[in-house]
């Protein structure tokens, strides 16, 4: 298992730090922890593609730690439409 810090700032946009958002590696399973502005471009940046990831988990749906869920769609909408397709339990966020 190994976690790697994407971004841990706040909602206010800084030159050195970005928004949540963590990977999660256990095996050939990728989780994105929250997915903050520029989220996918930072995974991509440290050598983690969005088309491998397996599962989102969202610890709260507020705008800083979710806004990159729709980065995810829009950059990989074939593979959004599959990853849809691989049953439930892919995408889990905190009771509202």
């Amino acid at each position: 298992m190994e976690l790697t810090i994407i971004g841990s700032g706040t909602a206010s946009l800084q030159a050195n730090r970005g928004p949540a958002g963590y990977v999660l590696s256990i095996g050939d399973t990728l989780c994105i922890l929250d997915s903050g502005t520029g989220t996918f471009l930072k995974c991509l940046q440290a050598g983690f593609s969005y088309r491998d990831v397996n599962k989102l988990f969202y610890t709260h749906l507020h705008p800083d730690h979710t806004i990159g869920s729709r980065s995810f769609s829009v950059c990989n909408k074939i593979h959004a439409r599959l990853w849809q397709k691989k049953g439930p339990g892919n995408l889990w966020s905190a009771r509202v």
